[in-house]
């Protein structure tokens, strides 16, 4: 009865935001207090540790994921107040004019490429930017970028959500990654079709650039596919997105193109925030363990919650936020803007950012209140104990449930990783193929992550659409749970 009661607040925040369409920093409030009372009364949660439990939830929430939203919303207002996106509008345009074209080479391949060396969402605030540049609506621009913030993720953050997830279900990262690249196969084919609908308004202006959207999935699903670690693959696969669209533009459709010259130094002047940023990010990371190491040794751990057996790890410079910020600083005063407006952008920026920091710190402080209480455990367990040879069939919808309540890939995978796992070993299934489609349902659950719609929200300026927004993107979600439901059923029954 517990699990039942468990989901209460995932229910209450669903329809409060997708069927009520209630704005998300007054309904994320709400369900802190909620789920405060159900903690509390049901699972007799000590409020002290209650208090602890929100604590680290809000600290989690300001720090990476809040640093990292503020540095991508940062470093894309500062390219929009240097030009910079408009340029890169322009740089786009020599590759194609069409904008079925480019919202896949902008919103499905550059997304993906930012979020395989980042993760956390932080590619989501410019190709918003070049979209809605680009003359593209407010909440065309969120919806695709939020469809595109599904597969990709799998390997966001330089497969730190992969490693979470081996680490904490004990399964080989190899065997996990190679049923990843299976079971997300179809997926990868299916999203940026869909993000080329949505844009073009039918499926036979859809037809008439078939190829773009299929080579640039293809280059997403073999990227996925290669025998290499984690990180490797992470760039490797967001590379060969772009590539592949890039490639069949180029084959198919150069009519499409505009005919002009690149101006390379002021293309590389354009890009230098973002050139930076890929630089910083890719050298202080796990590529290269030496440098990794040194920035890494720069932290604050805080054991905030008493029996935690991690501490809650802030790392000054080793965090993609920190690295945005830099990045977006240096490259403004590279591109001319002067420290007073550099400063201005910076202020406003954080005055943007007030409605989703208060969703942040109110969804993270749910996330580990549910966590710390075992309301995430009943209702695990519930999902086990009811579905029993069915389970197959619903062990996406726990990646997708955690990644829902926490917003980690790598934090559902280490919420439902080691249950994936066992019931795979109880249940006679292969506990690998379990495991790997809880990274594979953790995938759709990043389309409405809180702080993935909370960056999108910041990024378009406005709230007014968040309800539209978040309704669109809830439908696909259900549809992308079904074909991962299926696919991981025929895997049981197939005897993988």
């Amino acid at each position: 009865m517990l699990s039942i009661y468990a989901l209460i607040p995932i229910v209450f925040l669903i329809v409060l935001l997708i069927g009520l369409k209630k704005p998300a920093f007054i309904v994320a409030p709400l369900t802190l207090l909620i789920t405060s009372l159900l903690a509390y009364f049901l699972w007799k949660q000590n409020v002290n540790l209650m208090a602890l439990s929100a604590l680290e939830g809000v600290i989690y929430g300001l720090w990476p994921i809040g640093i990292i939203i503020l540095g991508s919303i940062t470093l894309s207002n500062l390219m929009i107040e240097s030009g910079a996106v408009k340029d890169i509008q322009s740089l786009i345009g020599t590759i194609s004019s069409d904008a079925r074209i480019t919202v896949v080479l902008v919103a499905w391949g550059l997304e993906s490429f930012l979020e395989s060396i980042a993760g956390f969402g932080s590619g989501l605030a410019l190709p918003i930017s070049i979209l809605t540049v680009m003359g593209v609506s407010p909440l065309k621009a969120g919806v695709v970028a939020l469809l595109a913030n599904s597969v990709p993720t799998a390997y966001g953050g330089v497969g730190i959500g992969i490693v979470a997830l081996a680490n904490a279900s004990g399964i080989p990262l190899d065997e996990i990654m190679r049923f990843i690249s299976w079971q997300l196969f179809i997926p990868s084919l299916i999203v940026p079709f869909v993000i080329t609908r949505v844009i073009a308004g039918s499926w036979q202006k859809v037809r008439e650039v078939f190829w773009v959207p299929l080579f640039a999935g293809l280059g997403q699903a073999v990227g996925m596919a290669l025998p290499f670690d984690a990180s490797l693959v992470a760039i490797l696969s967001g590379a060969f997105n772009i590539g592949g669209g890039i490639l069949a533009t180029n084959i198919f459709y150069p009519h499409l193109k505009i005919k002009q010259t690149v101006d390379v130094k002021k293309a590389i002047i354009t890009l230098t925030p973002f050139l930076i940023a890929i630089g910083l990010i890719l050298i202080t990371g796990p590529l290269f363990p030496g440098i990794n190491q040194w920035v890494s040794s720069f932290k604050t751990e805080l054991f905030i919650y008493p029996g935690a057996t991690k501490p809650l790890v802030i790392r000054w410079i080793a965090d993609a936020g920190v690295l945005l910020l830099l990045s977006g600083f240096i490259g403004a005063l590279i591109q001319g803007l002067s420290l007073k407006k550099i400063g201005t952008t910076f202020v406003k920026t954080l005055v943007q950012l007030q409605k989703t920091i208060i969703v942040l710190v109110s969804i993270l402080a749910m996330s580990k209140i549910m966590t710390h209480s075992g309301m995430i455990d009943s209702l695990s367990r519930g999902f086990t104990q009811y579905l029993g040879s069915l389970y197959p069939l619903f062990a996406p919808v726990l990646g997708t449930i955690g990644v829902l309540v926490t917003g980690s890939v790598a934090s559902s995978g280490i919420l439902m990783g080691a249950l994936q796992a066992e019931m795979g070993r109880a249940l006679d299934i292969s506990p690998a193929w379990l495991v790997a489609m809880n990274a594979s349902g953790s995938t759709a659950g990043k389309m409405l992550a809180p702080h993935s719609v909370a960056i999108v929200m910041a990024a378009i300026g406005s709230s007014d659409e968040e309800a539209n927004i978040t309704s669109i993107i809830f439908k696909f979600l259900l549809g992308y749970v079904a074909v991962l439901m299926i696919i991981s059923m025929l895997g049981y029954l197939l005897g993988i």
